[in-house]
């Protein structure tokens, strides 16, 4: 009779941005804004293979390499490319990338509501909230859609949830009677917005956000 097979762990001092993701089941996009906007350092893994007079060399003894922020941005910018490290002398290219543990830490350790909860609430792309976002899936919306969207977080932010749609369409200067007539072949913004009483809506967040009145998020960047 065969014992049971027993996996060994190594005690990873980096990851990858593949396993970065996985282990925060987020998306690339949010680990390239993490990144890019230097919420989270990046380095390069030590085992580059890098020519010099036809020899190949490896560099497998040393700890992650830095990489300048120029550098990095090209790298998340283009997966296909393959950039020369000038002052180290070797190529390196998106796969490349590593992350510190200790780096990894101190962002689960900032930002606890997001990793541990799997939710990234939202990532914006533009600040009057035209195009933006929101578990994973992308909207894009007019201005005045977007209006009213930014009251209802707005308000969200302050502590006041719930909405009176009149308040809002007054707040947003809508010529119309109904939430329903701003978003007219946009059958999507339903996802957005619920109406848990008559005559009030609120944005459609996860009922345990509600409760901690949202704390803002690491990708809000909005000038209130």
């Amino acid at each position: 009779m065969h014992s049971p097979t027993r996996k060994c762990f190594i005690s990873r001092t980096y990851l990858t941005l593949s396993e970065l993701r996985d282990e925060w089941n987020t998306t690339d996009e949010h680990i390239r804004y993490l990144i890019e906007n230097r919420k989270l350092r990046a380095y390069l893994r030590p085992a580059l293979v890098f020519y010099t007079n036809n020899n190949v060399d490896y560099l497998n003894d040393y700890d992650p390499l830095p990489i300048s922020h120029p550098d990095l941005c090209r790298l998340l910018r283009d997966r296909e490319v393959c950039i020369q490290i000038i002052e180290a002398h070797f190529n390196a290219r998106y796969d490349d990338i590593v992350i510190k543990d200790s780096d990894r830490c101190m962002v689960e350790e900032e930002y606890p509501h997001l990793i541990s909860s799997g939710i990234w609430p939202l990532v914006l792309y533009s600040e009057n909230w035209t195009c933006f976002e929101y578990k994973k899936r992308r909207y894009t919306f007019g201005h005045t859609q977007g209006a009213v969207l930014k009251y209802l977080y707005q308000q969200l932010r302050s502590g006041k949830p719930l909405v009176g749609t009149k308040e809002l369409l007054n707040a947003v200067n809508a010529h119309c009677h109904h939430i329903a007539n701003l978003f007219n072949h946009k059958p999507e913004w339903k996802n957005l917005i619920i109406f848990p009483e008559r005559g009030y809506c609120r944005l459609n967040m996860p009922d345990k956000i509600i409760a901690q009145k949202y704390q803002p998020s690491l990708f809000d960047n909005i000038d209130e």
